[in-house]
């Protein structure tokens, strides 16, 4: 996966519907973005890198050379949920365990229903 292939995930992943919002977003001209994407540019600079990887909250590491910082979290796979996803998500770590307990039972018994 190339910058131009990481940048259109990202965009999707950040809810951006076209390259003009991203571009509102990062600062970044249109045009440029629309470079990155169609490939005719491979070494983006650090300065529109930034700007793109804080618009689209991914790590720059991981929207430039394809990987993060060990430290960090996992960059693709929380792109690859939505803003309501994450939201759950948040809000489900913050219940007790007894909480989460209920939430899972419950879930699991929908999912049950769902496929009779």
């Amino acid at each position: 996966m190339d910058i131009a292939n990481r940048l259109d995930l990202s965009m999707k992943a950040a809810g951006f519907k076209d390259q003009t919002q991203l571009a509102r977003a990062s600062g970044v001209n249109a045009s440029t973005i629309n470079r990155i994407l169609s490939a005719r540019i491979k070494a983006v600079s650090a300065e529109h890198a930034a700007k793109l990887a804080a618009a689209c909250k991914v790590d720059v590491n991981w929207l430039i050379l394809g990987h993060s910082d060990p430290n960090q979290t996992d960059t693709y796979s929380a792109m690859l949920i939505n803003s309501q996803e994450r939201e759950i998500i948040q809000q489900y770590r913050s219940l007790s365990k007894q909480g989460r307990e209920i939430i899972f039972a419950s879930l699991q018994s929908r999912l049950r229903d769902e496929i009779r």
